[in-house]
């Protein structure tokens, strides 16, 4: 729990400006909270939300064209596996993992000018791309030592972005990491390859020159909108007979 409201802190920070990629508008850098699970010979947890296993993250986005965009991702943190549903607090997690998962992804969007707008409020994509874990695993009722691991897998997912002002967009999205080995957990029995899913949510912060003019015009539009009512203002007042 205290490494989600930590998580979510850090990603409330960066409220204070973000917006989509556009061609105006070509970088983001994105916080979020990350939530993975695990699948292999422990057991299957995918899109079960069983535990607390919240990692924070960071992407940077980079608009290529209307139809997509790339993002390079990292998240760090620790996460657990046990067998035992519902009840993790009162086990011994079976299996444990910490480390570092990087990635590299396009996004297919649907705002794209011919489906959506691409300053749409609601903006859906898919995601395919190249991704690697390397950390840390523990077998803890098998040996207590944390020995090496890692993952290549194929990221493939679907998430939105929600616009919540021109600076500001809220990302929720989920990707399948699949992958071609059975070693990753320390055991291997050749009868399910091991995979991870992650769950992500957070806030987009635009580094465009673009959005930062636009936000400047904006306030002198505003600025003088105001000031032509009230010159409107005091010429439609009747003035008081002398």
């Amino acid at each position: 729990m205290k490494k989600f409201i930590l998580v979510c802190s850090i990603a409330l920070s960066g409220v204070g400006a973000a917006m989509a990629q556009t061609s105006n508008n070509p970088w983001g850098i994105s916080l979020s909270g990350v939530f993975k699970e695990y699948n292999g010979e422990f057991g299957r947890t995918l899109m079960q939300f069983r535990y607390a296993n919240i990692q924070g993250g960071v992407a940077v986005t980079r608009y290529i064209n209307n139809w997509i965009d790339a993002s390079v991702n990292l998240n760090y943190g620790n996460f657990y596996h046990d067998p035992t549903p519902w009840f993790p607090s009162a086990q011994t997690p079976t299996l444990n993992f910490k480390g570092l998962n990087t990635g590299l992804t396009g996004r297919f969007k649907f705002n794209n000018g011919e489906w959506l707008k691409e300053e749409s409020f609601f903006a859906p994509y898919v995601s395919l791309g190249l991704g690697y874990f390397t950390g840390k695993r523990q077998l803890p009722d098998w040996d207590a030592t944390w020995k090496q691991t890692g993952l290549f897998h194929i990221p493939m997912g679907v998430g939105v972005n929600v616009r919540c002002s021109k600076r500001l967009e809220f990302n929720l999205s989920s990707q399948w990491m699949m992958s071609f080995t059975d070693k990753f957990d320390g055991v291997t029995s050749g009868k399910r390859k091991d995979q991870l899913m992650e769950h992500r949510f957070g806030f987009t912060y635009n580094l465009g020159k673009a959005a930062a003019k636009a936000e400047g015009t904006d306030k002198k539009e505003k600025k003088e909108k105001k000031e032509k009512e009230k010159k409107d203002v005091k010429a439609e007042t009747p003035k008081a007979d002398k």
